[in-house]
């Protein structure tokens, strides 16, 4: 594998974790805030993390997306399109 698969996929785990966290914050803040609103009284700062950590095991889940290109020489028909194929 080179230097680049190397680097391009650890940036797709990057992502998927930011969004995997930014999503466990909004959804943490909300139930935090809405409770709080309601007059409910907690540790506030114990159920934020708690809200936050049940967010965190579905990032592994996340399989990144290969959003490379299929290689054109591995095509029986010599990669182009429309040409009949060579073995006919």
């Amino acid at each position: 594998m080179t230097e680049t698969q190397t680097g391009v996929r650890s940036t797709r785990w990057l992502w998927i974790a930011a969004i995997w966290f930014a999503g466990g914050v909004f959804d943490a803040s909300q139930n935090v805030l809405i409770m709080h609103k309601e007059g409910r009284h907690h540790s506030w700062l114990p159920l934020f993390l708690t809200e936050l950590a049940l967010w965190l095991p579905w990032a592994p889940c996340e399989r990144p997306a290969d959003i490379s290109p299929p290689s054109l020489s591995s095509r029986r028909d010599g990669g182009m399109v429309g040409s009949a194929p060579s073995d006919v």
